[in-house]
């Protein structure tokens, strides 16, 4: 796997529809690292080591909220 684009991406979290009293929007989260497309997932690798990528997230790509790249 090739090292994306580098992107702050907002995404809902998985669990927000797991209580109907509570607003989706308390569930968004936002994490920065690099951008890729796995499937039907947005895969954001945060960091590489010369043994390979660490801290490894995988969102549902019907999760993303917004994504905006950084140079």
């Amino acid at each position: 796997m090739t090292k994306g684009s580098l992107e702050l991406v907002y995404w809902r979290d998985a669990s927000f529809d797991l209580n109907d009293d509570l607003d989706p929007g308390d569930f968004i989260c936002q994490t920065t690292g690099w951008v890729s497309i796995e499937g039907r997932w947005l895969r954001i690798e945060s960091e590489h080591t010369p043994t390979g990528p660490r801290g490894i997230t995988r969102i549902p790509l019907e999760n993303v909220v917004r994504r905006r790249p950084l140079s």
